[in-house]
């Protein structure tokens, strides 16, 4: 069985595939299916992407060469937007992040030389409207949505995560999914999801009891699930609080969450409030949802 994985725009997934890569997956991307059919026309890679502007059967070429690869291959990794789909037998992941958090990884890379941006916010704009623009294309070519999370067995997020800690995350939901397969877990960073229990009512004696709990969990992801809300960009907890804060403590820095969309309303905690568990579990919040600054993520829960 092989690994497709496509993401958020500057949700850094060249960057897990290369720690993939180290693990001792192979990497097949897009780019390098491009320049192996370039080879084979007898082309330079520039002609080639003169070629595709015009003529759509270089994409059916690149989705086709997808399957025959996904057939012949075994512990591969697919380094591709739509792997997932031409390859439907994989294991799917799709890598998350913040939108203000792309836009600053892109803002700051210097690699993107066709990407220049003189601001964070124009660098979130403009990845906004390319996954909207990318969204559309696949719908209209493939009658799929690209952003749904019943097209994945495993979305993570990787803005408050190191590279390592991710890659070790989906090698282990991977051999997971071998044994007994699952779609759509979503595992969000701690850092990135917001409590709305009061500090007063949260029982720093009842936090040794989940402490205790982790362990004898040896994973980057807290036991159980937390159920949240999106609300204005911001992702808050329902319940949960004491399993978030004891995997923030013990240095996992994902939950396993189930964010329902049945409307219901939170009150966003105060600077104070959230200061106390900034300090419980060894985190530090990148926005307070009172600033109104958090566009949230591209995906649909």
């Amino acid at each position: 069985m092989n690994i497709t994985i496509t993401g958020n725009l500057g949700a850094g997934k060249t960057t897990i595939c290369k720690f993939l890569n180290q693990s001792g997956y192979e990497i097949i991307s897009t780019g390098k299916i491009f320049r192996q059919i370039a080879d084979e026309k007898g082309i330079t890679v520039l002609e080639m992407n003169e070629l595709a502007k015009t003529d759509p059967s270089v994409d059916k070429m690149i989705d086709d060469r997808s399957v025959k690869l996904g057939k012949e291959k075994d512990n591969a990794i697919f380094d591709s937007r739509m792997a997932w789909h031409f390859i439907p037998d994989s294991f799917k992941v799709f890598l998350l992040a913040d939108t203000n958090e792309s836009g600053r990884r892109v803002l700051s890379d210097t690699e993107r030389n066709a990407e220049k941006y003189s601001s964070i916010e124009e660098a979130t704009r403009n990845l906004y409207e390319r996954m909207s623009m990318e969204r559309a294309r696949f719908k209209e070519l493939y009658d799929v949505d690209y952003l749904s999370k019943d097209n994945f067995n495993l979305i993570i997020d990787s803005t408050a995560a190191t590279p390592e800690q991710i890659s070790k995350e989906i090698i282990r939901r991977f051999e997971e999914y071998k044994k007994e397969p699952f779609v759509g877990k979503v595992e969000l960073c701690v850092a990135n999801v917001y409590p709305t229990e009061s500090f007063e009512e949260f029982s720093s004696l009842s936090l040794d009891g989940y402490l205790e709990k982790e362990k004898d969990n040896d994973s980057f992801c807290s036991s159980g699930i937390i159920t949240c809300v999106e609300q204005k960009g911001n992702i808050f907890m329902v319940d949960g609080h004491h399993r978030a804060m004891a995997s923030a403590k013990s240095g996992k820095p994902f939950i396993e969450v189930k964010v329902v969309k049945d409307d219901v309303e939170v009150k966003p905690l105060s600077e104070d409030e959230l200061k106390k568990y900034e300090k419980t579990g060894n985190i530090t919040y990148k926005y307070l949802p009172s600033d109104n600054v958090n566009e949230g993520y591209l995906f649909d829960f």
